[in-house]
C-alpha cells in the first residue's frame, strides 16, 4: 500500500538536521534522505516500520525551506507557486492511499480537500496537543490521540478516534554510554518574557529542581538565537534554570543522551491535563533511565509506582524523590530495569503500528 506520512519540525530542530547536508547534495530525494537518517522521531519510526511491512512509504517534510525550494525546482514551479501547493502536487504524483499526518492544524481544510479529491485517499492524524477552538476534522478519516479528554471531544465532531500511545520504538539501540548524569530533563520550556499554555508548571519545576540539585538540562526555550532576546533571558530569568544548560537536541542524539541518565525528569505540559500520558514516560524507561515524572492520572496504568518508575506531587517532593534515590544507586538500577523491562515488553511502538494498519 502506498503511504504519505507528512512531518514538520520547529525551526531548531531542521536546523540542527541540516548541519549533516553535504553542499553536493543539491536534489530532493538525497538531501531529505541524508536529513531522515539523524530525525530519530516517532514519523520516521512509523515509515520504517511500515517498509518492513512491505509498504510503499513517501515520507514529506512541510515548513522545510531547503526542500520546498528543491521540489519547486524538480517541478519547474513558479516562485508564486506557494509551498502547500509545491508540497501537494507532490502528493499527489505520488498518489497515495492514506495520508498520516500530526496536528499541523493550518492543512486540515483546502489542503487535505485537495489530496482527498484527488487521491480518494485515507486520511489519518494524531493529535495530542492543544487545538482551535474552530477545530474541522472534516477531511480525516481517523484521529489518534493519547489524551481521553481530547477523544471525547473529537467523538463529538462525528470523527472515528482511537485513544492509544506510541510506545518505544525496540528497534532503536542507544550507544552504551555509562550513565554519567546523575539527573538530567530533556525538553521545553517556556520562553522568559512570555507565559503560555504549555510549559508553565514544568517551567517552575525545572527552576526549582535547578536551585537544589545539579540538574542538567537540553532542550528549547532556555535561550533563543537572537542575542537580543537571550541576553534578556540571562537578565530576567532565575540563573540557575541557565546552569549546566547544554543546548538543544534532537533525534536519535536526544534518545542517546537521555540513556546516558541515572534518573530523568518528566513532567507533562499542561496539555495533558490530569493524564500522565506523553511520549517522555515510555522514552525514558525504553532506554533504561529511572523515570521520575509527574504523579497524574493513568501512571499506574502503564507502570507500577515505586517499583517500575518513580512519582513526585510537587517539586519540593521531586528534589526529596531525587536526594533519597541518589543515595541508593542499587535502587536506581533496580527500578530502571524494571521500567525498561515493562516498556519493552507492553509498549512497544510497533504496538501502536498494528493499531495504525487495522485502521487502513
Amino acid at each position: 500500500m502506498k503511504i504519505t506520512i507528512i512531518s514538520r519540525y520547529i525551526p531548531g530542530a531542521l536546523a540542527h538536521f541540516e548541519e549533516h547536508l553535504n553542499d553536493q547534495e543539491n536534489d530532493y530525494k538525497s538531501s531529505l534522505s541524508t536529513i531522515i537518517s539523524q530525525v530519530g522521531d516517532y514519523n520516521l519510526f512509523l515509515k520504517q516500520e511500515l517498509e518492513k511491512r512491505g509498504h510503499n512509504v513517501q515520507f514529506v517534510i512541510h515548513r522545510w525551506h531547503k526542500g520546498t525550494e528543491l521540489l519547486r525546482r524538480e517541478q519547474n514551479a513558479s516562485t508564486e507557486t506557494n509551498d502547500q501547493e509545491i508540497i501537494k502536487k507532490h502528493i499527489i504524483d505520488f498518489n497515495p492511499s492514506v495520508v498520516f499526518l500530526g496536528s499541523f492544524f493550518d492543512l486540515y481544510d483546502d489542503f487535505l480537500k485537495g489530496i482527498k479529491e484527488s487521491c480518494k485517499c485515507q486520511i489519518l492524524s494524531w493529535i495530542s496537543c492543544p487545538y482551535p477552538n474552530d477545530l474541522s476534522l472534516k477531511y480525516i478519516d481517523k484521529v489518534f490521540t493519547a489524551i481521553p479528554s481530547h477523544a471525547d471531544f473529537f467523538k463529538t465532531l462525528k470523527c472515528e478516534t482511537e485513544t492509544t500511545v506510541f510506545g518505544f520504538p525496540e528497534d532503536f539501540k542507544t550507544s552504551n554510554n555509562p550513565k554519567s548524569i546523575d539527573v538530567g530533563f530533556i525538553g521545553g520550556v517556556n520562553g522568559v518574557l512570555r507565559k503560555s499554555n504549555l510549559h508553565n508548571y514544568r517551567t517552575d519545576l525545572i527552576k526549582h529542581v535547578s536551585e537544589h540539585v545539579n540538574l542538567h538540562k537540553w532542550g528549547y526555550g532556555f535561550t533563543s538565537n537572537s542575542k537580543l532576546k537571550s541576553a534578556f533571558k540571562i537578565m530576567f530569568r532565575n540563573k540557575h534554570i541557565l546552569k549546566n544548560y547544554h543546548g538543544e537536541i534532537w533525534g536519535y542524539k536526544m534518545l542517546d543522551k537521555l540513556s546516558e541518565f541515572k534518573i530523568g525528569i518528566n513532567c507533562h505540559g499542561e496539555v495533558a491535563s490530569h493524564f500522565a500520558i506523553n511520549h517522555r514516560l515510555f522514552e525514558t524507561t525504553g532506554v533504561g533511565t529511572l523515570l521520575l515524572t509527574d504523579d497524574k492520572k493513568y501512571l499506574n496504568r502503564y507502570f507500577e509506582p515505586g517499583k517500575e518508575v518513580v512519582s513526585y506531587k510537587n517539586p519540593e517532593d521531586c528534589v526529596k524523590k531525587i536526594r533519597n534515590l541518589i543515595n541508593s544507586p542499587e535502587k536506581i538500577e533496580e527500578i530502571s530495569k524494571a521500567g525498561q523491562n515493562r516498556t519493552h515488553s507492553e509498549y512497544k511502538f510497533s504496538f501502536f503500528v498494528d493499531k495504525f494498519e487495522k485502521s487502513l
